[in-house]
């Protein structure tokens, strides 16, 4: 760092990390539910219907469902 920016440990940073994403560990879980939709959202968007008939399917599978023919 310059500009004598204060030196954080590898140790230290992670700490300071791990504190902030506890204090704000609910508005994190918010924002990430609502990034989560977001990229859904925009995935809905770019993938064609077919895809999303595809995974429909491998999912009814991998859940065990009856796989659709």
């Amino acid at each position: 760092m310059k500009g004598g920016g204060v030196r954080v440990s590898a140790n230290e940073a992670s700490f300071r990390i791990t504190r902030t994403c506890q204090v704000s560990g609910v508005f994190q879980l918010i924002n990430g539910a609502g990034c989560i939709m977001h990229v859904l959202e925009n995935l809905l968007k770019i993938l064609p219907l077919s895809f999303w008939a595809e995974f429909g399917r491998w999912r009814m599978g991998k859940c065990g469902g009856k796989m659709l023919d």
